[in-house]
Order: C-alpha cells, then sequence, then structure tokens
C-alpha cells in the first residue's frame, strides 16, 4: 500500500538566504514564528559529539514536533520546524526500561545553520495494524519522510521538515531550499512501502548517499517491493 493523495498547496517561494538563517530557523522562516533560543540538551536524550551541541526533537502522538526535556514525562517546547543539511540517518533502539521493552526509532540528523549546532529527529518506528487488512505497516511519518529525501542529494541540499497532520495519522513535509537559499515547494512523492524490509532498505539507499556503511547487509531491493522514490507532477 502507498500513499500518493492530495498533499497541502504549497507556500509561495520566498527567498531565504541559508547564510542568514539564525537561530529562529530551528522553528519556521515565518515572521510570525517565535524566535526559538537554543535547546538545551538532557544528559539521558543522547550522547553529543564533542563541541557539537546536538538537540534532540521527537513527535508527539498528536502529530507535533517538540524538544525533548529534562525527562520522558516532561516534553520540551513545541518545534515547529527544523531546518539544515542532512548528516546522519541511522536506526536506534531505546525504552529497554519501559513497559514496552526496546523499540526502533528513525534517527535523522541535521546540521542547522548555526556552527556547531545539530537537530537529531527522533520518530518511533513500531509497525501498528492497518484497520482494514491487518497488515503491520511502519508509520506513515516514517515512510513519507525517507521517500522524500531519497528524492534530492541530502549532503548537497539544505531542507525544512515539519509534520502535516492528516484525519487519522500524521505526515511529513520535506521543502528544499535552492542553492540561493529560496525555499522550494514541498517534494511530492509516493511513501516507501510499510513493511520492514522496506524501511531497511530505504535506510541502507540514504547511508551510501551520505557516504556511510550499510546498517542491514542483508537487506536489498529484491526483498522488499520499496522501489527509489519518484516525484509526483505538481497539482
Amino acid at each position: 500500500m502507498r500513499f500518493n493523495g492530495p498533499t497541502q498547496q504549497c507556500t509561495p517561494t520566498r527567498s531565504f538566504p541559508i547564510s542568514a538563517l539564525t537561530t529562529a530557523s530551528l522553528a519556521a522562516p515565518d515572521s510570525t514564528t517565535p524566535e526559538l533560543q537554543p535547546l538545551t540538551l538532557p544528559a539521558w536524550a543522547v550522547q553529543a559529539t564533542p563541541d557539537v551541541e546536538r538537540n534532540l526533537v521527537g513527535m508527539s502522538r498528536s502529530g507535533d514536533f517538540y524538544a525533548y526535556g529534562d525527562s520522558p514525562d516532561q516534553p520540551g517546547p513545541l518545534v515547529p520546524a527544523l531546518v539544515g543539511v542532512v548528516t546522519d540517518i541511522t536506526i536506534s533502539q531505546h525504552g529497554a526500561n519501559s513497559r514496552y521493552g526496546l523499540r526502533d526509532y528513525l534517527d535523522v540528523t541535521l546540521q542547522t545553520p548555526i556552527p556547531d549546532v545539530q537537530v537529531l529527529l527522533r520518530l518511533p518506528c513500531k509497525a501498528s495494524p492497518h484497520p482494514v487488512s491487518g497488515e503491520l505497516l511502519i508509520p506513515w511519518s516514517v515512510r513519507s519522510l525517507l521517500a522524500a529525501l531519497q528524492t534530492i542529494q541530502l549532503s548537497e541540499t539544505a531542507i525544512k521538515i515539519q509534520p502535516r497532520k492528516g484525519t487519522a495519522t500524521t505526515f511529513i513535509r520535506v521543502l528544499p531550499f535552492s542553492p540561493e537559499g529560496i525555499e522550494q515547494p514541498e517534494i511530492r512523492c509516493e511513501a516507501i512501502g510499510g513493511s520492514r524490509d522496506d524501511l531497511d532498505i530505504s535506510v541502507n539507499h540514504l547511508r551510501s548517499q551520505l557516504g556511510l556503511p550499510p546498517l542491514f547487509p542483508g537487506a536489498s531491493s529484491s526483498s522488499g517491493s520499496q522501489q527509489p522514490a519518484t516525484e509526483l507532477a505538481a497539482a
């Protein structure tokens, strides 16, 4: 099953020089968006690279991005969008001490326009049964994000990532910037397939773009239905 339904209308293209991005870019490039201060990283969240501040961002059940707070029970402020260049994509496991046990998460690291500041977007990968077929499917948020990232040159393209709430789930919007720093329309493409094989293949493919080794050496396009994403024609 693949998603190829309508997306929101793209906002008009606007000039937004990458060199002029500030801390507010961790939110959204709108004058109406309140400026966000650099997020303070709690020690339990993620191990930062030396001399690099890495801010951890998750997605709530209601479909909002939020900064991790002092503990899992005390989330930080909402983050409307993320801006940067993808530097790493991986799968991590967390929750060994929770009642649910270990769970897989998709981790996408962005180098922000602020020197030595990175943002790590962490999305849950737990599959849920389809309401009709009962087939276990990876969340649409993960599937739509991975598909959009396959259509661009990751290490050469600054992007904006933000959630887009549907009627029953949340998708992820990806809007690239031109080399001149002009925000481009939202990438429109089919989501990757919903199986675990599709997830593994996509992660391997994107990591190869970044010059990183595969996480799942046994995964191949012949073992799943996922194919490289292609952009849909604009409406």
